[in-house]
């Protein structure tokens, strides 16, 4: 039998029989096995609260193109999913202020679902996978799923509205991913109150799977688990980090791993303690893991892919998020918290003699609320007195280059500082360099930065007649570097970064002279 029901509004309740093929249920309704239109502008009430619930059964069938509201629970034991004629303009909504349960022994897919559900506790609970073919609006109500899923199958990023600390899914979200660049709300927390919602946003990036595989991700918040901070070895731009919030982490587990495309996560920090602007950011690590040493930072490193550079997007509190651009994996997703960022990452800092004055230069990878440089000398290397001042480059994360002049030149050895000045008025000093202008300069060399990570500043003092030697040897004496040059050479940069961290002995052989340096590469 198939009945039409075509009126504005009508309520359903105990002893009311309307155009519908149903017997009623206290003061719900029981689908047995009619076919139902409900049509466009039509609403469906079933009032009563927790009494007020939908029982299909007997191979009962729906198609919908107005809306229906339930105050109790759904129930599909009919042996199909409810809806047919899915063309995603039907609403069905969940609107009771006591716990509504969607069960039964078939899995319903919604055209529209909203969860407006008052109740303070479990609002929702799925006893079943549920799933919603278009929007799913979360009004009110968290929704705790158990071992079951709420699954969007829309690939449409942003059919999941309304989410809010109100409103939220507590367990197994499930969502479809098309080839797009749309942003997908990954509304997921582990509780019932606002302070349990821990929201991601995915910014798809055309993901994809070369052979048709990959549909879908499915998301939840958990605690942080098998993890201790001093297992931590990750280090971002020199800067390690040193714990991953306890609030809990975000698992993304694909069906099948993409091989193609990439995307930018957002992790939501409003209900994380303890971050500081510029040094928090998204760490990963397998699913499975039992360590933190696993957490990795990928992909790493400022800029796209990597993170923002200190100030940019997703670096501070005021942001509201965590953000990683550019991530090819799926797996747990944390809030990693690095130690304090070096107010300026000094590549090098060098003196040189030149005809009435020293030139003293020196080079940043980046710089974080520089306000000023400062060069000072001493003669003994005591008391210091101003040479110049330099203005920085307040925060950048590109490389700068300075030079200042010191015109009161002696034959005495000099040492040089540079005093970094932030714009709140801290400071920092350089390690000490010398400059030694008399015609008896001494023969050597200098190591900038030391520990290294990726490039040696070697600066060579003094003037060398005829062929020069610099190579660099591992700790069994095994040469990994070397390079030639002529004596009037004073300065260059060694590659490093294909050598394994440790210990390290740089050796420069002009003449029957030699000298040796020590340094360290992280």
């Amino acid at each position: 039998m198939k009945s039409h029901y075509s009126t504005a509004r009508a309520f359903l309740s105990l002893g009311i029989v309307c155009c519908f093929s149903y017997l009623t249920q206290g003061q719900g309704i029981r689908n047995n096995g009619a076919n139902w239109v409900i049509a466009t502008g039509a609403t469906v009430y079933v009032d009563g609260d927790a009494n007020g619930g939908f029982l299909n059964e007997n191979g009962g069938l729906m198609d919908i193109d107005g809306e229906m509201i339930v105050e109790g629970n759904w129930t599909n034991n009919a042996g199909n999913r409810v809806f047919i004629n899915i063309d995603s303009d039907g609403w069905v909504r969940l609107k009771g202020t006591t716990t509504q349960t969607i069960d039964g022994s078939s899995s319903t897919r919604f055209e529209y679902l909203q969860f407006n559900n008052s109740s303070s506790g479990t609002a929702i609970s799925l006893s079943i996978n549920t799933s919603v073919d278009g929007i799913c609006r979360f009004t009110d109500g968290v929704v705790v799923t158990g071992s079951n899923y709420l699954i969007i199958e829309s690939t449409t990023g942003l059919d999941v509205v309304g989410h809010s600390g109100a409103s939220f899914v507590n367990g197994n979200l499930r969502r479809f991913i098309a080839p797009n660049t749309e942003t997908y709300p990954l509304p997921v927390g582990d509780g019932l109150t606002a302070s349990d919602y821990y929201l991601a946003e995915l910014l798809n990036g055309n993901l994809d799977d070369v052979a048709g595989d990959f549909d879908y991700i499915n998301v939840k918040f958990a605690p942080l688990t098998n993890h201790n901070d001093v297992d931590l070895i990750e280090v971002e731009e020199t800067t390690p980090y040193v714990s991953v919030s306890t609030e809990g982490v975000w698992f993304l587990d694909p069906d099948t791993d993409p091989d193609l495309g990439s995307y930018d996560l957002k992790g939501y920090t409003a209900n994380f303690s303890g971050l500081t602007d510029n040094e928090f950011a998204i760490l990963s690590r397998p699913t499975g893991s039992i360590t933190a040493a696993d957490w990795v930072c990928t992909p790493c490193g400022f800029g796209v892919p990597g993170i923002n550079s200190n100030g940019g997007a997703g670096r501070m509190l005021a942001d509201g998020y965590a953000l990683r651009l550019g991530m090819t994996d799926f797996s747990q997703k944390g809030i990693g918290k690095s130690s304090a960022p070096l107010p300026v990452e000094l590549l090098a800092f060098y003196a040189e003699c030149e005809e009435e004055q020293v030139t003293l230069s020196w080079t940043t990878a980046s710089e974080n609320n520089n306000g000023f440089f400062t060069i000072e000398k001493s003669i003994y290397g005591a008391e210091f007195t101003v040479v110049e001042i330099v203005s920085g480059a307040g925060t950048t994360n590109n490389v700068s280059y300075y030079h200042a002049y010191d015109e009161d030149v002696t034959e005495l050895t000099t040492y040089y500082r540079l005093k970094q000045t932030d714009f709140d008025g801290k400071f920092t000093y350089s390690d000490l360099i010398t400059a030694n202008c008399s015609k008896e300069e001494e023969a050597g060399f200098s190591i900038i930065p030391n520990p290294a990570t990726d490039y040696l500043n070697i600066v060579l003092n003094g003037m060398y007649k005829g062929d020069a030697i610099f190579a660099i040897y591992e700790g069994s004496g095994k040469m990994v570097y070397r390079k030639s040059f002529y004596g009037e050479l004073k300065r260059f940069l060694a590659d490093i970064k294909i050598l394994a961290p440790g210990i390290y002995h740089a050796r420069l052989i002009a003449g029957d002279r030699t000298f040796t340096e020590k340094f360290v590469k992280f």
